[in-house]
């Protein structure tokens, strides 16, 4: 059986919902409402069908969230010789800098959190800033 891209496609507005890639002779869809479409460009999950062309979803705006979620970022370096580990950031800034934008970023956190709208990611991120006192 040959695989082919297909979008999931909801009927009602032509939201692409998601994209798979799914056995050639698979036509229907089991969940009503919804629709799969072969594509082969310009198609991703938010992008719109119109019947015989897909539209890409408008950029967003990078929020200040995302900034720092990926300005806090680190990893470990592990010294396997001495037996030691520190965190290493992804971008080079002082203590104090990293100490600043993870304050900022715990403050977002927690207001998102009290509005519940928090991703799986920003909610271990604001247990992970916690944990390290922020």
């Amino acid at each position: 059986m040959a695989v082919v891209s297909k979008a999931i496609v909801r009927d009602s507005d032509g939201l692409v919902l998601n994209v798979c890639a799914i056995e050639e002779s698979k036509t229907e869809w089991p969940n009503a409402g919804e629709s799969l479409v072969d594509f082969r460009v310009n198609c991703e999950i938010g992008a719109t069908w119109n019947g015989s062309a897909f539209t890409r979803a408008p950029a967003r705006e990078v929020t200040r969230t995302e900034v720092l979620m990926g300005a806090c970022m680190t990893t470990k370096k592990v010294d396997r010789d001495n037996g030691t580990e520190e965190n290493f950031y992804l971008v080079d800034k002082t203590a104090d800098e990293i100490a600043a934008e993870k304050t900022e970023l715990a403050a977002l956190l927690k207001t998102a959190h009290e509005a519940g709208d928090l991703s799986y990611e920003e909610l271990n991120m604001r247990v992970r800033l916690n944990i390290e006192g922020y």
